[in-house]
This record gives structure tokens, C-alpha cells and sequence, in this order.
């Protein structure tokens, strides 16, 4: 009796020892499907994010070529017109391999250049564009003491002693390089640089823009500042320029932004056009 017992005992543990092994061998093959499942996912999304990137990048050389090639139409075109040429200034369409497409040419003389512009100028930028009178001219104060080479703090602007309390890096003490720069000012809400940045430049050569090259944006800004009063001055009007002043201010090389549009897609870049001979007002150069 006592060795069947004994057998009987042994038979359960091989019994359960087998079924241990057998549930061991069930989550190492969960584990195993699991793991192989995460890779599949895994290299899937890979293959989505590498076709995705190939096709943007695919997107932008089209766009791009499809750009130049309408800037290179539009000349030509321009060219061959006898007698007086038409503004560059507006929007032109273009056809390039049977796809319509839109040009339109910004003149950088007509925005307000942050490198150039005094206090009133820049804050009337910031104004007339929803931004409280104080945080316009706390906006106008950073970008003077960003462009400046010295550290001496304007009233209501903001030096390296200002940026570090805040765990950030500013300001460059030296002339803005770009418009984009403006988004690194201490202050600069996103959405107020989203509404102003395309009224800047840094590549005009005065200090007011010239209104009759100026864009409907520019002109709003100045009829706002004549309508309410900004800072006391007496602000021109927009409206009551002619081209021929326009003319008589004329400095070459003539810097434009072009703002290029094909199926919904818009390409912004900076064209300079050089006169290549007295009086050959229908060659240019182009770059950029």
C-alpha cells in the first residue's frame, strides 16, 4: 500500500512538472508572437514614414522646378512686349507644360525692413495688427536691442540678463538675418509673428517703405495708423501715392518676393532682378 502511494505521488509530480513546462512553453511563444508582432508594426510604420518622406521630398523638387520654370515663362513673355512693360507688381498667371499656375511679386522696397525702421514704425506693424499698444512697444524695443551691437537695455526691451531669466539664448546684438528671426524674440506671441511676418523684410535699402510698391498689407497698417492716431504722427497716405514716385525712388539691384501658387501649394522666395544695360528695362537677372 505504501508503494502504490509512493508511485502515485511521483505520477502527480510528473504530472504538474509537465504542465509547468507546457505553460512555460505557452507565454514564451505569446512572448515570441508578441515580440514579432511589434516589429511588423514596427517596420510597417517605417516603410509608411519613408514613403511619406520620399513623397514630400518628391513634392518640393516638382514644385521648385515648376517655380522656376514659371519665373524663366514670365520673363520671356515680358521680353517680347514692345513699347512700355507692365508692373511686375500683382499677381500674373502662367502656363508651364499645360499647368496653370499664379506669380505674385511682392516689391521688398514696399515692406518695412527690421533692420532699418525706427520704434513708431515697427510697433505701428504690431498695432495695427490686434496686439495691445504695450506689447507693441515692447515688441519694437526687442527688435532694436536685437539688431543693436551693444547690451544696453532699451526701456521696455529686453538684453541677455532678460533672456536668462527666462532659460533662453538672446539677444544677437547684431542685424537680423532673416524675418524667421522675429519668432525668437523674448516676447513675440506665435500667432502675432503668423499675422505680421510676411509685412517684414531685411533686404529693402530705406528706412520707410515705399507705399506706392507697397502690398494691401502695408497700406492697411498706414491707413490704420492715420485712423487712429499712432503715436501722434502724421502718417502718409497710402492711397494718394502715384508710381511715378514710385519710379523717381527706384534703386537697383529691385528686390521682389514671389509668392507662387500651383494646385494649393504655395512657394514663397526672394528674386533679385538687376538691369543689365541703360535702358534695357525688359533684361534681368535673375537669382535667389
Amino acid at each position: 500500500m505504501v508503494r502504490v502511494k509512493s508511485q502515485r505521488s511521483n505520477r502527480d509530480k510528473g504530472d504538474k512538472g509537465s504542465q509547468d513546462n507546457d505553460g512555460f512553453a505557452l507565454i514564451s511563444t505569446l512572448a515570441l508572437l508578441l515580440l514579432l508582432s511589434v516589429i511588423a508594426a514596427g517596420s510597417i510604420m517605417l516603410v509608411r514614414t519613408s514613403y511619406g518622406a520620399v513623397k514630400r521630398t518628391e513634392e518640393a523638387v516638382t514644385h521648385k522646378y515648376l517655380f522656376d520654370a514659371a519665373i524663366l515663362v514670365y520673363f520671356e513673355k515680358r521680353s517680347k512686349v514692345r513699347g512700355k512693360k507692365p508692373t511686375i507688381l500683382g499677381t500674373h498667371a502662367v502656363k508651364v507644360f499645360d499647368k496653370k499656375m499664379s506669380l505674385t511679386f511682392i516689391s521688398e522696397d514696399g515692406l518695412v525692413n527690421i533692420n532699418r525702421a525706427d520704434a513708431n514704425l515697427l510697433s505701428l506693424v504690431f498695432a495695427a495688427n490686434e496686439a495691445p499698444p504695450s506689447v507693441a512697444d515692447r515688441l519694437a524695443a526687442e527688435i532694436i536691442d536685437w539688431r543693436d551691437p551693444d547690451h544696453l537695455r532699451t526701456p521696455s526691451g529686453a538684453e541677455s540678463p532678460e533672456y536668462a531669466a527666462r532659460g533662453v539664448h538672446g539677444p544677437a546684438n547684431r542685424p537680423f538675418e532673416s524675418v524667421g528671426e522675429l519668432s525668437l524674440l523674448l516676447d513675440m506671441p506665435p500667432e502675432l509673428f503668423t499675422r505680421t511676418h510676411r509685412l517684414f523684410t531685411v533686404s529693402s535699402s530705406g528706412s520707410q517703405p515705399v507705399l506706392a510698391k507697397a502690398s494691401p498689407g502695408i497700406k492697411k497698417i498706414f491707413l490704420w495708423a492715420r485712423a487712429n492716431d499712432w503715436k501722434s504722427k502724421d502718417w502718409p497716405d497710402p492711397n494718394a501715392m502715384r508710381s511715378s514716385t514710385a519710379r523717381r525712388r527706384e534703386v537697383w539691384p529691385q528686390i521682389y518676393k514671389v509668392h507662387f501658387s500651383y494646385q494649393g501649394k504655395f512657394i514663397i522666395r526672394p528674386i533679385t532682378l538687376r538691369l543689365l544695360g541703360p535702358g534695357s528695362d525688359h533684361i534681368y537677372q535673375i537669382a535667389g
